[in-house]
């Protein structure tokens, strides 16, 4: 039974990760979540049929679907949360900003509380420095 369909041929394939037999195209990285919504997974056998056809007919998926994901993706957990206030207090806030960086395109939502908390955390600790500086 097939598991997937292929992004740029769409040939049904065994695994959604493996290169398709017919075009040899392996989902990359950025392709990964796309080719997980044409999988076996989130669509029933007739669905998985029908966007083989319509992509084998030349109609392309959305290569990000970022909008809709990002109004239902979940932020920091309680967890990350208590990670990056330590770093960025105990060590500094471009720990936080690297997370920023590393997940403003796979994970919007938790890229920009991120952001905000190691904002708010450098300004903080700005404020703290030129308190004791000038004292």
């Amino acid at each position: 039974m097939p598991e997937g369909v292929c992004l740029l041929c769409g040939s049904l394939k065994e695994a959604v990760t493996t290169a398709c037999t017919v075009c040899g195209h392996l989902p990359q990285e950025d392709e990964i979540r796309l080719a997980h919504l044409f999988s076996a997974a989130h669509l029933s056998p007739e669905e998985l049929d029908e966007a083989s056809e319509r992509i084998a007919s030349g109609q392309r998926p959305a290569p990000k679907m970022h909008l809709r994901e990002a109004s239902t993706e979940e932020g920091l957990v309680a967890k990350e949360w208590a990670w990056l206030v330590g770093g960025n207090l105990l060590l500094t806030p471009m720990l936080g900003f690297a997370h920023w960086w590393g997940w403003r395109s796979f994970r919007p939502r938790a890229a920009q509380q991120a952001l905000v908390l190691s904002l708010g955390m450098a300004g903080i600790l700005g404020l703290m420095w030129i308190v004791f500086l000038t004292r």
